[in-house]
């Protein structure tokens, strides 16, 4: 038997006809006002959980931070301290600044971006007045009574530094 094609033995296929996508879903959902509902887990929404993600800082927190120290870019300093979770050093380094560079040192706290990486790091200047000696003896101290048991919680994105008033 030869392979010839016989006259109407192949039709070309129908397309089965297709509903419009609006005919037959609701005026609300084609609006777009009914949406999947939110899941909860242990009682929270996840839409709530990322909202609360977002938020900066509670107040008592940054009016924690304000009393100790001046902020650059305050917004971007806080989301800083609270993705990086640094809130709890900074509150505790305090007493041993206070103690190494005196009450009266006004400390500020800046965001550096390094040139190579583009990471991101937290500084803290404490601005003094005197010799440069002196200030490079008085962070030394700082350094070795307190900051370098406490530096490896920060990884990195804290450092502690002087600059001359």
């Amino acid at each position: 038997m030869s392979a010839l094609a016989i006259p109407g033995y192949f039709e070309q296929p129908t397309l089965p006809h297709f509903v419009r996508p609006t005919e037959g879903i609701s005026a609300e959902i084609q609006a777009g006002v009914l949406r999947k509902p939110p899941r909860s887990v242990a009682g929270v929404y996840w839409h709530d959980a990322e909202e609360a993600r977002q938020e900066p800082l509670s107040a008592g927190i940054a009016k924690a931070l304000d009393e100790i120290y001046v902020m650059e870019d305050r917004g971007s300093v806080i989301r800083f301290i609270a993705e990086n979770r640094l809130r709890g050093l900074l509150v505790q380094a305090r007493q041993p600044l206070n103690e190494a560079f005196g009450e009266e040192a006004v400390k500020i706290l800046t965001l550096v971006q390094d040139d190579e990486d583009g990471s991101l790091a937290l500084f803290c200047l404490v601005r003094v007045s005197g010799q440069l000696q002196e200030a490079r003896q008085t962070l030394r101290k700082f350094d070795r009574d307190w900051w370098l048991a406490k530096s490896q919680q920060a990884a990195g994105i804290l450092n502690f530094d002087f600059e001359l008033a």
